[in-house]
């Protein structure tokens, strides 16, 4: 943890004329550990530093000390427009959710199928896929079966679900999980839009 990172948590929260009381309220903490981060006692996790950048509404580089760029809409991401912002919030909620349920296997094939896709789409941009593309597609299709296999297995216990359902989400992450829900609808509309171009061709 870069040094910076205590003192940009409690900059943040007197700019926003908070209590430490009231800021570790808020953020799930006690006032004790609150004050242990904020003077670099102790190092947070990454689900607190998550519900900090949510509580306060920066990203994680800022908070981290790694960018001066406070939003989403700063230089250091480079995200503009709502599908950007969907996308870094989609993200942020797995981060959170992967944390949460704690399962080593499944947190590494979920890193490992993101950064597959990742690659997918910065090779079609740069249109160097085609190099290397069989072994690329099977290594994909490989990352892909291991996240489905690892999810499947840590979704047939019965308190993973819990931690999924929607009331919870909704509660926990309202704006992550409003930004999954917006892209649902887009993705539904979009096959929908195929499936209709399809059908009439």
């Amino acid at each position: 943890m870069k040094p910076d990172f205590a003192h940009i948590l409690s900059n943040l929260r007197h700019e926003n004329s908070l209590s430490q009381k009231k800021a570790a309220d808020e953020l799930g903490v006690s006032q004790a550990l609150l004050s242990h981060y904020e003077n670099g006692v102790r190092e947070p996790k990454l689900e607190f530093i998550i519900r900090a950048c949510e509580y306060y509404g920066v990203t994680t580089d800022y908070i981290l000390g790694r960018t001066a760029e406070r939003t989403y809409d700063g230089v250091s991401l480079r995200c503009q427009g709502d599908c950007d912002r969907r996308n870094a919030d989609a993200a942020s909620l797995i981060i959170a959710l992967l944390s949460e349920i704690g399962d080593a296997p499944l947190s590494q094939a979920t890193a490992r199928y993101m950064n597959y896709s990742i690659f997918v789409i910065l090779s079609a941009l740069r249109s160097s896929r085609r190099q290397y593309e069989p072994l690329f597609d099977a290594s994909f299709k490989a990352a892909e079966a291991d996240f489905i296999e690892n999810a499947r297995r840590v979704l047939e216990g019965g308190d993973v679900r819990e931690k999924l359902s929607d009331a919870l989400l909704r509660e926990k992450y309202p704006k992550q999980y409003g930004a999954v829900l917006e892209m649902e609808e887009i993705i539904k509309k979009a096959v929908l839009s195929l499936k209709q171009t399809s059908e009439n061709s």
